[in-house]
Order: structure tokens, then C-alpha cells, then sequence
């Protein structure tokens, strides 16, 4: 074979590769009990996705206090209590009675969540 069938075959098999990996036949990243956050694709104001592999937990016990521009959760994290103030544009609706929210430690110590769930009550 020419070093242009080499070229030609190697570039096939690159696509084939990423025709497969678009399919979704790679294995799959759990999210655990919020997957279903994944699932739905929710999206932060930047763009970013509000699920990553372990950053959005159900908040229990957990209650949203609304104010200018959005909602601040009291959370405790490792033992550590947080207030996190999430914008208008990052709340969606949860799925369950609870409250959710996604934040990864660079934004909780922040004061921040990505994205915040809350339930239809609130």
C-alpha cells in the first residue's frame, strides 16, 4: 500500500472511531441521584453545563430564600456551612420535593451554585 493509502486507510479509521464515540457507545459517566440534572442538559448563564460527574446534590433540608437577582441556599459542605447565592437565570425546576443545587469547590467557597433546582412550592 502507498503512504497514501496508509494516509487514506488511518483516516477512515478516525472516523469511524468518532462516528462510533457520537453514538454514544463509550461508557457512561454515572451521575448518581442527579442524573437526571445531566439528562436534561441544564445549562448555567456562561454556557456551562450545570452537571458534572459529582457537583449537583440534593440539598437536604435545605430551603431558598429569595432575593434581588436570584436565590441564596445555606448548605453545609464537609462540615463546613456555605451561602450560596445562585442568579435568576440558573433556577430551574426540580424534579422531586428537594432542594438541588451544582456548585464545584472553587464556586461554593465563591458563594456561588452553577445552577439551583428548586421545588414548585417555592
Amino acid at each position: 500500500m502507498t503512504r497514501v493509502g496508509w494516509i487514506a486507510t488511518g483516516l477512515a479509521i478516525a472516523a469511524l472511531a468518532g462516528a462510533t464515540y457520537g453514538l454514544g457507545l463509550t461508557p457512561a459517566v454515572a451521575h448518581g441521584a442527579a442524573q437526571w440534572i445531566a439528562d436534561g442538559a441544564y445549562k448555567a448563564p456562561n454556557g456551562s453545563t450545570c452537571c458534572g460527574v459529582s457537583d449537583c446534590h440534593r440539598a437536604e433540608g435545605a430551603t431558598a430564600k429569595r432575593v434581588p437577582d436570584g436565590y441564596i441556599i445555606a448548605v453545609t459542605i464537609e462540615g463546613k456551612s456555605y451561602a450560596l447565592f445562585t442568579p435568576k437565570a440558573a433556577v430551574f425546576g426540580s424534579i422531586d420535593d428537594a432542594v438541588w443545587y451544582c456548585a464545584l469547590p472553587q464556586d461554593y467557597v465563591s458563594g456561588h451554585a452553577r445552577c439551583l433546582f428548586l421545588p414548585r412550592s417555592v
